[in-house]
Parts: structure tokens; C-alpha cells; sequence
């Protein structure tokens, strides 16, 4: 009996041995978890660490894509800023009449080198008798204004005290240069101008040329070309013939087309408030056939002058103008402010591609 326990004993721990065994092998041949899962990660990092590992690719790409619109934006934003800084720039040169000036005193210079008389000494003055005048008028309450351009108006009132300051600076070296230009002579005459340029808004002798009929129109044509010839005839630089005959015709109709133009624009604020511009008078076809008679007019007076070249792009762009407005009769002010006002250009233009032909004729001769 004892002898049958006993083996039993033995088979029995025999048997846990050999379990033991087993599950020792088994262990042997089976890698641990912490093995395994370092095996896995090692795997994982290799994959996603591989250049050619396409979860590695798509994270990068995704990354630069995230970096390019980054850039885009940062670049549009900028672009954007350079925009309004651009557009707030120029509708203050346009409101302060910077532009206008510019293209008086372009307009004179043409016209100088057509009659072949120095403008040196008179290209500051128009700068500032435009700039003097304009500002003033435009510090005057009009309710034509109102209706004619609003958008000027309201753009205006954020540069009151801008234009004030431009206004007084122009008299002051208006007042300067023609003393030390031509002498007491000329102050007197710019003197005289001065006066009659601001009574045509400010009611001087109780009335204002602006609400005389027909002169609205034609008051701004004749005192800017009595202001481009008066000094150089004062001086003797300049001597009446022929050719001032023809260079003054042939300005007046381009003067006269640009304010027709702009009194068409301004017809409907005229006629509300009673002012009787040649447009209101003659109504729109009937201006537009004197757009018309001007425009012939002056490549007429061009050519017997002898400005070929003048004759050919003004009727040109005199032309493109009334073909713009037959289009859209109804254009917006910086219509009007760039390219009706370019009109004043023109002949500065015309000469300048003139020189530059002519320098590259003589330089590169056929």
C-alpha cells in the first residue's frame, strides 16, 4: 500500500515536471510581449522613417501644403495692403487736384516746345495757380456738386484740412514766383487772374461766372490759355504770327472738348440747379455733335501748324474718348478723373514719342 503511494507520488511529479518542461520550451520558443511590441515598433519607425514610405510622403506633402497656403495668404495679404495703400494714394492726388496740376503744367510744356519758347520760369507758376484755384473751388459748398460727384465730395471731407493747407501754400509761391519771375507787372496781372479764377465759385462781385450762362463752360478754357501765352508775351519770349494763331486755336478746342465733356457729365445737377452750361443748352446730341465739330477742328488747326504727328494721336484720343462714353454713357468718375483729364497730356506725350523717334532714327539709322 505504501509502495503504491509512493509511485503514485512519482508518476504525479513526473507528470508536473514534465508540464513544467513544456511550458518552459514553449516560453523558449515563443519572443516575449515587451519583444514583440519593440519588434512591432522597430517595424512602424522603419516604415514611417523610409523616404520611400508613403505615410512618411503624404505627411510631408500635407505639411508643405499647409506651408504654401501659409505663404500664399501671407503674400495675398500683402498684395492686398499694396492695393488700397495704391487706391487710397491716388484718389487723394485726384481729389487734391495733384493730377490736374500736373497735367496744366504738361499741357504747357507741350504747347512751349510747339512755339519754341522756354516755360522754365513759368512751369510753377501754372503748377500753383492750378492747384490754388481747384483747392478753393472745391472748398466752396455747391450743391451741383452734390449730384455731379458725390464720390469727390465725400473723399473731399476726410481732406478738408489738407486741401486748406495746399491752397495756402499755392498762393503764398504763387504770390513768390511771380515777383521774382517777372516783377511787379506780372504779380499784378496773377493778382487780377487770381481774383477772377476764385469769383468764378466765391461770389467776389455779388455774383458768381460759374452761374452766368455759357461761361461755366467756356470760363476755365480761356483763362488757363491766357495763363500759358500772357507771361511769355509779357516777357517778349514769345511774338504773335501765325503759328501762335494756330498753336492757341488748336488749344482751345482741346481745352474746350475737355470741359464740354466734363459738363456733360455734370448736365443733370446743372439743369437741377439752374446753371446753363453749353451741354444743358444744347442738350446730349447736340454736344455731342460739338464734341464732334472740336475734335475735326483741332486736327484741322494741327495740321496747318505743321504737328503732324499732334493732329493724328489727339483725333485719335479725343475719338476713343466719345466712342467710350457711346458705349456707357453712364461712366463713374475716375472715368472722367484719369482719362478725360489725361486729355491735358496730350501734346506733352506727343513730343516726348516725337524725341525719342527721332534719337533712335539718328542712333540706328536704315
Amino acid at each position: 500500500m505504501l509502495s503504491e503511494k509512493s509511485s503514485g507520488l512519482a508518476l504525479t511529479r513526473n507528470g508536473l515536471f514534465r508540464e513544467k518542461n513544456q511550458k518552459n520550451w514553449k516560453k523558449k520558443r515563443m519572443p516575449p510581449l515587451s519583444l514583440t511590441g519593440n519588434a512591432v515598433s522597430r517595424e512602424r519607425r522603419s516604415e514611417t522613417s523610409s523616404p520611400e514610405s508613403p505615410a512618411r510622403r503624404e505627411s510631408s506633402e500635407a505639411a508643405q501644403s499647409l506651408v504654401g497656403i501659409d505663404a500664399s495668404s501671407e503674400r495675398f495679404f500683402f498684395a492686398g495692403k499694396i492695393r488700397r495703400a495704391f487706391l487710397e494714394s491716388s484718389r487723394a492726388i485726384q481729389t487734391l487736384h495733384l493730377y490736374g496740376a500736373a497735367g496744366i503744367a504738361a499741357f504747357g510744356w507741350g504747347l512751349s516746345r510747339m512755339l519754341g519758347f522756354s516755360c522754365a520760369r513759368w512751369l510753377p507758376l501754372w503748377i500753383a495757380g492750378a492747384l490754388l484755384v481747384y483747392n478753393l473751388d472745391r472748398l466752396k459748398h455747391d450743391p451741383t456738386d452734390q449730384l455731379n460727384t458725390p464720390a469727390r465730395q465725400r473723399r473731399h471731407r476726410g481732406l478738408r484740412p489738407l486741401s486748406i493747407a495746399v491752397a495756402a501754400l499755392s498762393a503764398i509761391a504763387l504770390a513768390l514766383l511771380s515777383i521774382s519771375n517777372g516783377g511787379w507787372l506780372l504779380f499784378f496781372v496773377t493778382l487780377a487772374a487770381a481774383g477772377l479764377s476764385i469769383s468764378y465759385s466765391f461770389p467776389l462781385f455779388g455774383f458768381r461766372f460759374k452761374d452766368l450762362p455759357v461761361v461755366k463752360t467756356l470760363f476755365a478754357p480761356s483763362v488757363v490759355l491766357a495763363a500759358y501765352l500772357a507771361p511769355a508775351l509779357l516777357a517778349r519770349e514769345l511774338h504773335f504770327s501765325a503759328a501762335l494763331f494756330l498753336a492757341a486755336a488748336w488749344s482751345g478746342c482741346v481745352l474746350l472738348f475737355n470741359m464740354v465733356l466734363c459738363d456733360l457729365r455734370d448736365i443733370r445737377g446743372d439743369r437741377a440747379h439752374g446753371i446753363a452750361s453749353i451741354p444743358v443748352l444744347l442738350g446730349e446730341n447736340g454736344t455731342r455733335r460739338l464734341l464732334l465739330t472740336l475734335n475735326f477742328s483741332a486736327a484741322f488747326f494741327a495740321l496747318l501748324g505743321g504737328w503732324f504727328s499732334l493732329a493724328f494721336v489727339g483725333a485719335i484720343y479725343l475719338a476713343a474718348l466719345l466712342f467710350a462714353l457711346r458705349k456707357n454713357a453712364a461712366r463713374g468718375e475716375s472715368f472722367y478723373e484719369w482719362f478725360v483729364e489725361g486729355i491735358l497730356f496730350l501734346p506733352a506725350v506727343v513730343e516726348l514719342l516725337f524725341e525719342i523717334w527721332k534719337h533712335l532714327a539718328d542712333r540706328f539709322p536704315i
